[in-house]
């Protein structure tokens, strides 16, 4: 049987997103596409995890959004939402908080003023502060027995320094020492703010548009505060070591995350980048998935990303396996890596890289809700207005040259940082010394 034909993606088309600020300062984003009378509302407000002495402020404080108003308590609120047939949930960011609000368009008179109502006049009742605490101590606790989740942890560690929001967020202290308090703070200088962005999705008219905007009428007098910009994070040194292990009494298989620090690049080199970065691991026929999982069956999967982060750009490779194959593993993503320097990647292969990464970018605008998540990303990103577009032009005039001389001058003599969870009793790589105890890491 012939594999299909491999054809060219071309220039993907426009989002169609109407952009405009409304009187009262809020930067609304409009996304009509829908047939069905629904809506999506997204409102993005500043403040995130690392804009607190606490990074597990941002997200205690959007957990409890819905726990309790001045006006309901959390069993009341939840049966209006659900009496309504509306879907609420609210996040943090790395310097955003976001809330989500989905229903029926003829819902909306009704469904938003019970989301201005907790927004503005949360509670934060102590009972339900200590049962996200424990849920949350109970969760750290479960994560801390994957040797993924430990590997991530120390990788991001090391990018970033212990002391980081992103390096503290995954330890139990931020947990422990969570407070009220806190979160009436955080909420008070963060999520009353009026400087936010909003996103409406679906079959919008101009009732729906105007319901959102009353949550930030004119009795929402609050000062503006705006979403600090990612701070420019020296990214940590690490010259004298490039392997970290972790030991991990009893675990039955290693984790496995390395990576290396992109320096001083552009935004184009970046999603160049990000393409080079597709072809080692970024889609099930990539090299590593071929080499590591289909060729010599080491482990179910494996993957590579380029991400960018508090200013710091950077590759990253995670994957999980049985732990007599650790340093086969390993050795197999450094031949991989050495093959991107050392050889110019075939036209044919290239195209199949392509595809395979513009259809990701096409998938993120075929309905309103997936344009409304992609104008979000950029939000939360600071991205310009026209990015989207930039990535697609830069992706299809890539070339096989571009992604060698990429290759050769950020992945040669790159330090590429590796961190292995495992048990070490079953195994010949050398641990951490003096730091068996996993509460260290």
């Amino acid at each position: 049987m012939n594999a299909p034909k491999i054809t060219d993606f071309g220039d993907l088309p426009k989002p169609q997103i109407n952009r405009f600020t409304a009187p009262n300062g809020v930067n609304v984003s409009v996304v009509n596409g829908c047939e069905q009378d629904i809506f999506q509302l997204l409102i993005i407000l500043p403040g995130g995890k690392c804009d607190s002495t606490n990074p597990r402020h941002a997200m205690a404080t959007a957990s409890m959004l819905n726990k309790g108003s001045i006006a309901h308590n959390a069993e009341e609120i939840a049966a209006k939402f659900d009496h309504l047939g509306v879907s609420f949930s609210a996040g943090s960011y790395n310097h955003h908080t976001v809330l989500s609000l989905t229903g029926l368009n003829r819902t909306a008179q009704s469904a938003m003023p019970i989301l201005k109502e907790i927004l503005a006049e949360p509670t934060f009742p102590s009972d339900r502060l200590s049962i996200l605490k424990r849920q949350l101590t109970d969760m750290l606790g479960q994560n801390e027995a994957k040797t993924d989740f430990l590997a991530s942890r120390k990788f991001t560690e090391l990018l970033y320094g212990p002391r980081h929001p992103l390096s503290r967020f995954t330890r139990n202290n931020p947990i422990a020492t969570l407070s009220r308090t806190d979160l009436v703070d955080f909420h008070s200088k963060y999520l009353k703010s009026t400087n936010a962005n909003i996103i409406l999705a679906g079959n919008i008219s101009d009732k729906i548009i105007d319901n959102a905007l009353a949550i930030f009428d004119k009795s929402w007098q609050h000062t503006a505060v705006s979403a600090p910009k990612p701070k420019i994070v020296k990214a940590n040194s690490h010259p004298e070591k490039s392997l970290f292990v972790l030991h991990k009494e009893n675990a039955v298989q290693s984790g496995i995350v390395t990576g290396t620090i992109f320096k001083n690049t552009s935004d184009e080199e970046f999603t160049k980048l990000k393409l080079l970065t597709h072809l080692l691991g970024g889609y099930f026929g990539s090299r590593l998935m071929q080499s590591i999982r289909e060729q010599k069956g080491y482990t179910y999967g494996i993957s590579a990303v380029a991400q960018e982060n508090e200013g710091i750009r950077h590759m990253i490779i995670r994957t999980d396996c049985s732990i007599k194959f650790t340093e086969k593993v390993i050795a197999a993503i450094e031949d991989e890596i050495r093959g991107l320097i050392e050889e110019i990647i075939e036209k044919d292969e290239l195209k199949i890289v392509k595809s395979s990464i513009l259809s990701s970018y096409a998938s993120s605008i075929d309905n309103a809700f997936n344009i409304a998540n992609l104008e979000a990303s950029r939000i939360l990103k600071h991205r310009p207005f026209d990015s989207f577009e930039r990535d697609i032009h830069t992706i299809n005039t890539t070339t096989v040259g571009d992604l060698y001389a990429l290759a050769q001058q950020h992945l040669q003599g790159n330090a590429f940082y590796t961190v292995v969870a495992t048990d070490c009793e079953s195994s010949d790589l050398p641990v951490l010394p003096a730091k068996k105890d996993m509460s260290n890491y």
